[in-house]
C-alpha cells in the first residue's frame, strides 16, 4: 500500500512538472511572438522635395514609442501638414500604411518611406505593421459662429486682407483654409512683386513710373484688361510694397525681371520665393486675434435681402458650420488652375496631361459660389502657361539660379540654340517653346548667379545630386549632360556674350542685359511649360467690391487674388501676381472694415 501512494505522488509530481514544463514554453512562445521590435532608436533618411528628410523612431519590444522628423528642408507650410500628421498617425496606429498630406505628396512619401526604412532596422516581420488606419470619425455637427468680417482663403490675398481689415477697425475676424496649411499658391510661387520704385530702380539707372508699369501691363495683356484696376494695381504698388516692410518684410536691395515681366522692377524678398510674405502677414494676422479655420471648405455664400451676410462651409469631420458676417465676406478663394475642366473650357488643350505650378486646391471654388449667386465674371477665356517649370511635375522650383529674375540666361533648345528674346511675355515664350523639338527647353547659366541654395531655398549640390539641376566646368561637357549639341551651345554662348558687349541682339530683339555667360562652372536646366495661372474670375471695382451680372455691386461682398479677373487682361505679366494679392487684398480688408462696414 505505502508503495502505491508513493507512486502515486511520484506520478503527480512528474505530471506537475509537465505541466509547468509545458506552461512556460507556451509563455515563452507567447513572449517570442509578442516581440516585434529590437527596442531602442533608429534613423533613416529620404529624398524629399528639396533635400533628405530624417526621421528617427524610438521602439520598445512590442510597440512604437516615437517617430519624429528630426532635419529637412521641405517646403515651409506646404510639407508642415505631413511632417506634423504622418508620424503622429504611424505611432497612434502602429501602422506604416498611412495616407499621403493633400497638397505634400512627395514629402509625405519621403517620411514614409524613411519611417519604414527605419522600422525595419528594427522589426522583424514588418508586414505585422501594414493594418489599415481607421476611417477618421465623422462628428457631422452644425455649430454657428459670428464674426464681422470672413475671409474665404489664407493664401496672400486673404491674409493681406485679414491684416488691412484689423488695421482699419476690424476686432473680429475669421479665415477659412480648405487645404491643410495656409499658403495657397503664394508659397509656390517665385515671391517676385512688380512696381516702380523710386528708391532701388535710380541706383540701377533704370528708369520706370507707375504709369509705364500700367501701360506695359494693359499691352502686355493685349488690351483687354479693365484699365482702372491696372492703374489701381500700379499706382498703389510702391505704397503697398512699403506696407509690407513696415510690417517687417526685407527685400533685396537691386530690382531684377521676372520671367514675362517685361522690365526690371521685379523685387525679391531676401528670404526664398513666396514664403517671407506668409511668414510676415500671418504672423501679423494671429497678433491682431484673427481666427483660422484649417481644412475648412467654404461651400455657399449666405444672402439675406440681397446682402451676402455669411458662408456655409464643411470641416475635415463633416461638421456644418454657419459664419454669419456682421461686416462682409471677402472672397480670396484663388483661381482654377488645378481645376481641368474648367480651364478645358478656356482652352480644351490644357487636359490632364498639362501640369500645373498651382497648388491641388486651386480648383475655381470662390468663382462657382459666387456665380450662384449672380457675380459677374471676366476674361474667363485666359489661362496662362509658365514656359520654364519642371517637366512632369509642373512646379517652377528646381532651378540653379538664386534670383527669379531672367537678366542673365539663356534658354537653348535640343539644338544648343538660342530661339527667342528671353524677356518676352510669357504667352510667347511658352508658343516659341512648344515648337522647339519635344517641347523640352534648356535654361542656361554661369556661377555668378548661383549660390549655396536658388530661389526657392533649395541646395543647389542636391538639386545635382537627384539629377535636376547639371554642372560641369566646360560648356562642352554640360551640352553632353543635357543631351544637346556641345559646338552649337559654345557658339550660341560666344554670340550672345557678344550682344551683351554691345547691348544689341539682332536676332531675337532683347534688350535685357546684364552679365555675360563666362565664368565656370555652368549650369543647365532642363524647362516645359506648365499652367500657372487662370487670368479669368470674378468682376470687381477699384474697392475690390464684387460685381453682379447686371454690373451692381453686391453688398457685402469683397474679392481679391486670383479669384478676380479683369486686371492681367489675357496674359499676366510675370511680378505681377503678387502685387495684385497685395494691393487689392489690402484694398479689400480696408474697405470690408471701413467705408461699407454695417453697424
Amino acid at each position: 500500500m505505502k508503495e502505491d501512494i508513493t507512486l502515486k505522488k511520484l506520478l503527480s509530481l512528474i505530471l506537475a512538472i509537465a505541466l509547468l514544463a509545458g506552461i512556460s514554453l507556451s509563455v515563452a512562445a507567447e513572449s517570442k511572438e509578442t516581440t516585434l521590435f529590437k527596442a531602442g532608436t533608429y534613423s533613416a533618411k529620404a529624398f524629399g522635395n528639396n533635400d533628405y528628410v530624417h526621421v528617427e523612431v524610438d521602439v520598445s519590444d512590442s510597440e512604437i514609442l516615437r517617430v519624429e522628423v528630426v532635419e529637412h528642408h521641405e517646403t515651409k507650410y506646404m510639407a508642415d501638414p505631413a511632417i506634423e500628421k504622418i508620424p503622429a498617425q504611424v505611432v497612434a496606429f502602429q501602422t506604416i500604411n498611412v495616407d499621403s498630406v493633400t497638397g505634400a505628396t512627395v514629402t509625405s512619401a519621403a517620411i514614409r518611406l524613411a519611417v519604414r526604412d527605419a522600422l525595419e532596422q528594427a522589426c522583424n516581420d514588418i508586414s505585422k505593421l501594414q493594418k489599415d488606419i481607421p476611417d477618421p470619425e465623422m462628428t457631422n455637427e452644425e455649430k454657428t459662429y459670428d464674426f464681422d468680417i470672413v475671409i474665404i482663403g489664407a493664401g496672400g490675398a486673404g491674409l493681406s486682407a485679414a491684416v488691412s481689415a484689423a488695421e482699419n477697425g476690424a476686432t473680429n475676424i475669421a479665415v477659412l483654409e480648405k487645404m491643410p496649411s495656409i499658403g495657397g499658391n503664394t508659397v509656390r510661387s517665385g515671391g517676385l512683386y512688380n512696381c516702380a520704385d523710386p528708391v532701388r530702380q535710380p541706383r540701377q539707372n533704370i528708369e520706370d513710373s507707375p504709369e509705364k508699369h500700367y501701360e506695359q501691363t494693359l499691352a502686355g495683356g493685349d488690351n483687354v484688361g479693365d484699365p482702372v484696376l491696372i492703374r489701381t494695381m500700379t499706382y498703389k504698388g510702391f505704397d503697398t510694397l512699403c506696407w509690407l516692410e513696415n510690417l517687417g518684410m526685407n527685400f533685396l536691395p537691386e530690382v531684377s525681371q521676372a520671367t514675362g515681366a517685361l522690365w526690371p522692377r521685379s523685387h525679391q524678398a531676401t528670404e526664398p520665393a513666396g514664403i517671407p510674405f506668409i511668414d510676415c502677414l500671418y504672423d501679423k494676422a494671429k497678433a491682431n486675434g484673427t481666427e483660422f479655420f484649417i481644412e475648412t471648405k467654404a461651400e455657399s455664400l449666405i444672402v439675406k435681402d440681397g446682402r451676402v451676410v455669411g458662408v456655409e462651409a464643411v470641416n475635415a469631420t463633416g461638421d456644418k458650420l454657419i459664419f454669419n458676417a456682421k461686416q462682409a465676406v471677402i472672397n480670396a478663394a484663388g483661381g482654377y488652375g488645378a481645376n481641368v475642366e474648367m480651364r478645358m473650357e478656356a482652352n480644351p488643350a490644357l487636359d490632364k496631361r498639362v501640369p500645373t505650378t498651382n497648388h491641388p486646391g486651386a480648383t475655381g471654388d470662390g468663382i462657382l459660389m459666387a456665380t450662384a449667386i449672380g457675380a459677374a465674371t471676366v476674361g474667363m477665356d485666359y489661362v496662362q502657361v509658365h514656359p520654364l517649370a519642371t517637366p512632369g511635375s509642373g512646379a517652377l522650383n528646381g532651378r540653379a539660379r538664386r534670383t527669379g529674375g531672367v537678366d542673365s540666361i539663356i534658354v537653348v533648345n535640343k539644338e544648343g540654340l538660342r530661339f527667342v528674346n528671353e524677356g518676352q511675355r510669357r504667352d510667347v515664350l511658352t508658343a516659341a517653346i512648344l515648337e522647339q523639338t519635344d517641347g523640352v527647353v534648356y535654361e542656361i547659366n554661369d556661377a555668378q548667379i548661383v549660390g549655396e541654395v536658388n530661389q526657392w531655398g533649395e541646395n543647389v549640390e542636391i538639386m545635382i545630386e537627384r539629377g535636376r539641376v547639371f554642372k560641369a566646368d566646360t560648356l562642352e561637357e554640360l551640352a553632353a549632360m543635357l543631351g544637346i549639341d556641345g559646338a552649337a551651345l559654345v557658339k550660341t554662348v560666344e554670340t550672345f556674350n557678344g550682344y551683351v558687349d554691345k547691348k544689341n541682339d539682332p536676332e531675337y530683339g532683347r534688350t535685357l542685359w546684364d552679365l555675360k555667360i563666362e565664368k565656370a562652372p555652368f549650369y543647365g536646366v532642363k524647362r516645359s511649360p506648365s499652367v500657372h495661372h487662370t487670368m479669368g474670375g470674378l468682376k470687381i471695382n477699384a474697392n475690390a467690391q464684387v460685381l453682379s451680372t447686371e454690373n451692381a455691386i453686391i453688398p457685402g461682398l469683397f474679392a481679391c487674388g486670383e479669384v478676380t479677373g479683369g486686371i492681367h487682361g489675357s496674359n499676366r505679366l510675370g511680378g505681377n501676381a503678387i502685387t495684385d494679392i497685395m494691393v487689392f487684398g489690402r484694398i479689400a480688408g480696408q474697405n470690408a472694415a471701413k467705408m461699407f462696414s454695417v453697424e
